[in-house]
C-alpha cells in the first residue's frame, strides 16, 4: 500500500510538473495518463505480492518447514 501511494504521488507530481501530454495527444491525454497510472499501480501491486510471498517463504525456512517453489497444498482431486 505504501509503495502504491508513493508511486501515485510521484506520478501525479510528474504529470503536473513535467508532462506535456495534453499538447501532444490532445483530448486523448486523459486516457493515456490513466493507462500509465494503471500500469504503475499494477507494478506496485505485483511487487508487493512478490515481497509478501518471499517474506512468507523466509518464515517457513526459519521454522524448518520445506519452503520450495512448489505449492504446499494437496490437490483438490486426484482423478483425471
Amino acid at each position: 500500500v505504501v509503495l502504491w501511494i508513493a508511486a501515485s504521488l510521484a506520478f501525479g507530481f510528474y504529470v503536473s510538473q513535467f508532462a506535456t501530454y495534453n499538447a501532444t495527444y490532445g483530448s486523448l491525454a486523459g486516457v493515456i495518463v490513466f493507462l500509465l497510472w494503471l500500469y504503475i499501480s499494477n507494478n506496485a501491486l505485483l511487487l508487493g505480492a512478490e515481497l509478501n510471498a518471499e517474506i512468507e517463504r523466509g518464515r517457513e525456512l526459519k521454522q524448518g518447514l520445506p519452503a520450495e517453489e512448489d505449492i504446499q497444498l494437496p490437490p483438490r482431486a486426484t482423478k483425471a
